[in-house]
Formats: structure tokens, sequence, C-alpha cells
């Protein structure tokens, strides 16, 4: 797969897109050399995802990119995804405690002035979807502080991504059969439907 890389994304340390046979990498350039070579790993990883035929989420086609419910979707499918780029990272040595602890502090600010979505809203999902992200990298000292403001702010959130981190752990991130079961079971156990999130398995093409 051909590789073209690009300077500094949009409000992100960087990211990828698969476009035309092409891995788009964008990268923010300003990172230290071991923060960059990690964040470069990571979305090259992304890359040998798709060349593996990893699932995809999909946007319904009545849904704009920045609607909130192409958002959730976005979300889900990187949830899935990051877990195993994020365990394969540590194999290899790279270190991930930079970005980890940008995360952190960002959601550590969200978390205290941000208004609570409503129940059952998209947005509802999304702060779902980045608890249990966060629940399942963040070191667990850190974890705990954000748990606890979660509980006191928001513990409708908590709780069902609790119930979304034991269908995660019971379904599993390592392979594309694996990352299709998950994605479908998220989704599912957000009363989500095929018509506001699509699941694709690549290597059938098929649609869930």
């Amino acid at each position: 797969m051909p590789v073209r890389f690009e300077r500094n994304p949009y409000q992100a340390m960087g990211d990828y897109k698969l476009e035309n046979g092409i891995a788009r990498v964008r990268l923010d350039t300003s990172l230290i050399r071991p923060h960059f070579e990690e964040t470069a790993a990571h979305e090259l990883l992304h890359a040998l995802q798709d060349l593996e035929l990893w699932p995809t989420t999909v946007r319904s086609a009545n849904l704009p990119n920045s609607s909130p419910e192409a958002i959730v979707c976005s979300e889900l499918g990187t949830l899935v995804r990051d877990l195993n780029v994020l365990e394969t990272l540590q194999i290899l040595g790279f270190n991930a405690d930079y970005s980890n602890d940008i995360r952190y502090r960002n959601s550590k600010r969200n978390l205290a002035r941000a208004a609570i979505p409503a129940y059952g809203s998209p947005m509802f999902h999304i702060w779902i979807l980045r608890y249990c992200y966060l629940a399942m990298t963040q070191r667990p000292n850190r974890w705990a502080k954000l748990r606890e403001l979660y509980l006191k702010r928001a513990p409708s959130i908590a709780a069902k991504g609790e119930e979304l981190i034991a269908v995660i752990k019971k379904n599993g991130w390592n392979n594309p059969d694996q990352a299709l079961t998950s994605m479908i079971a998220i989704r599912d156990s957000l009363g989500l439907t095929h018509e506001q999130v699509i699941i694709v398995d690549a290597r059938t093409g098929n649609e869930y």
C-alpha cells in the first residue's frame, strides 16, 4: 500500500484515511521525536489493519460527515481498532504516555466543564464510547480519577460504559473476526440500528 505523509491534521496529533488505495497519514510535526514516531506508527498500524481487511464503520448516506450520528459511527470503529493498535505498539516498544497524557488532561477538563448530554442522544452515545476508551487505555490510577468524575457528573454514562466494557472483553479485539463481533455487539447494546451505524466486513463486503 503506498503511503502519503502530510503535515498537521486538524485538532489531532495524527490521523489516517485510506483514499483510492493510498494510505493518507497526517502528522503533527511539532511533536518531539519519540511521540512523533509513536503517532506515525499508530497511524501506519491502522493502514496495516486495512490491508488485513479489518471491519470498518460507515455512516448512513443520508447523514453528513459532521453529524453527531456520524461521529458515533467513527468513535465506535476507533474504539475497537485502537485497542488492537495500542497493544501492538506496546509489544513493539513504543511509548504512548504522551498521547495518553493529553487524553487524560482533555478528558478531565471536559468532564469538569461540559454539559452532560441528554439520555439517548448521539452525544450521549459518544460519551459512553469515550468512557470505554479511557477505561481500557489509561493507567489505573488516572482512570480511577476520571471514573470518579464520571460517577459524580454522569452516572448513567458510567453505568452503560461498564456494560459495554464487559461486551468488548467478552468478544475481543485481536483479529478481524473479534473486531467485527465486538462492533456489532456494541452498536446493538447502544440501541443503534443499521440505518444509523453500518458495520462492514471488509473481507466479504457484507454490511451489518
